[in-house]
């Protein structure tokens, strides 16, 4: 359940109080061990905003269980845990994401707890004011991120003319843990997350020294994804296009090397990588025995020459397996990169019947995907044309990224690429149609039993 309730107070305050080292040469070998030292300077504060492992290892990865990305056998199915069993085919289980709904309002306590903190705090020096503005930006960014993945689940896909009709989250802004709270409007949730990132981006410094630190460009790039989810073309592609202005380093893939059972082509914080961002795998989403495949129609639509086949994925026996995770390691990246920019500008520019300047921006990305001599440039003659290219390169490129299903929601409100999910497990088929109301989840019911202001989402 949420954590407004004074039970979950002194655990969650010691992740709060937890001070990490950010610094990426030293994090991926720390052991955290937490202090009880209570938080009182702009330091103190700044390593709260630093706790990776809480705030940049939280992405609510149930998503990429959800989506259509992957095929799972029904041996594979049968040793999964019963509330990824319900997750892959869309069961109206109101439990089986309550551990994304605490893991997105655990973002949202942090930040809210620093931002209290550096209410408190009195600055001592005009340095001490810059850096304590700072720190308010990188609050606010992260409960900006917290909100809005929470929205990807437990509400509705927005759409202007009728969101202020419908449910949207429970908007916790302050740090009160005895504060009751419903569920705001889906209108008034999207401009909670709008607002943040409005405000934070006035704030956050120009460049940051760490990916693990949101700076101006990923506010610009979290502000595009958002508008893209609320089918805002104008404003995903404007603020894609000044994150593009800040930093547009593209990775050359002819440079990395094919993956092993041991290696990642994708180091750890990359070029591409504007804001570092990831989730743990669920099991069946691994390369593990016991886990899925990619989508065999998917794996086909690759082309020889695309080293994409070769730097993102594995064969197992006759299929295909995500190997080459983004953020390095074994994780996939939740965070924003250069890739997913040009995408979005370049969508953003096609429905505005900007064609060829669209094809001009997906060109730019995709002549560093292909083997070198071997790229012939993407060509479209009308809109719906070049949205058909880039849209089917979108999902291509951000495979593995918690996009697919952000992506499958607005698009299904277009006849044109609205598509039906479909699984096969153990003879019965399960669909998800497009506007499906499973493509909001249930709240958690003990969320729901000990908040009587919280309303379930309806069937």
């Amino acid at each position: 359940m949420m954590f407004t309730h004074k039970k979950y107070f002194t655990v969650f305050l010691l992740f709060a109080i937890t001070l990490f080292s950010a610094c990426e040469k030293d994090f991926l070998d720390v052991k955290p061990s937490l202090s009880l030292v209570v938080p009182s300077t702009l330091s103190d504060i700044e390593g709260m905003l630093d706790n990776v492992s809480e705030l940049n290892y939280s992405a609510l990865n149930i998503v990429s269980v959800l989506d259509d990305n992957l095929f799972v056998p029904d041996n594979v199915y049968t040793s999964q845990p019963d509330y990824i069993q319900a997750a892959y085919v869309w069961d109206d289980d109101p439990d089986f994401l309550k551990n994304d709904w605490n893991g997105g309002y655990s973002t949202v306590f942090i930040a809210n707890n620093a931002l209290a903190l550096l209410n408190e705090t009195k600055p001592a020096s005009d340095l001490d004011f810059n850096k304590q503005d700072e720190l308010r930006g990188k609050a606010i960014f992260f409960r900006a991120f917290g909100f809005w993945e929470l929205l990807q689940l437990y509400a509705p896909v927005y759409e202007p003319n009728t969101a202020a009709q419908k449910l949207g989250i429970i908007l916790k802004t302050s740090n009160d843990v005895q504060q009751w709270l419903g569920r705001s409007n889906l209108q008034d949730s999207y401009a909670r997350v709008l607002e943040d990132l409005h405000k934070a981006l006035t704030l956050l410094p120009d460049q940051s020294a760490y990916k693990t630190r949101p700076d101006k460009t990923a506010g610009y790039g979290l502000l595009a994804r958002v508008y893209l989810s609320m089918s805002d073309y104008e404003n995903a592609g404007k603020y894609a296009d000044s994150a593009l202005q800040q930093y547009a380093v593209l990775l050359n893939y002819n440079d990395l090397s094919k993956p092993t059972a041991n290696f990642n082509p994708f180091l750890q914080f990359h070029d591409e990588v504007v804001f570092h961002h990831t989730a743990n795998s669920y099991s069946i989403a691994t390369t593990s025995s016991s886990s899925g495949f990619i989508d065999t129609a998917l794996m086909q639509s690759y082309a020889d020459n695309d080293l994409r086949k070769q730097l993102f994925f594995q064969q197992f026996g006759n299929y295909y397996k995500l190997t080459g995770r983004y953020a390095g390691g074994s994780r996939g990246l939740s965070g924003i990169g250069t890739d997913e920019l040009y995408l979005t500008r370049a969508e953003c520019l096609a429905r505005q019947d900007r064609v060829e300047a669209a094809m001009a921006d997906l060109n730019t990305l995709m002549i560093t995907r292909w083997k070198t001599g071997t790229f012939v440039p993407f060509t479209a003659s009308t809109q719906e044309e070049a949205l058909q290219i880039i849209l089917q390169e979108r999902r291509k490129q951000l495979l593995g990224r918690n996009l697919r299903w952000t992506d499958l929601r607005r698009l299904n409100l277009d006849p044109r690429f609205a598509v039906t999910l479909t699984r096969n497990v153990k003879g019965q088929v399960y669909t998800l149609p497009p506007n499906d109301p499973r493509y909001t989840m249930y709240i958690p019911s003990a969320e729901v039993l000990v908040n009587q202001l919280v309303e379930q989402n309806q069937r």
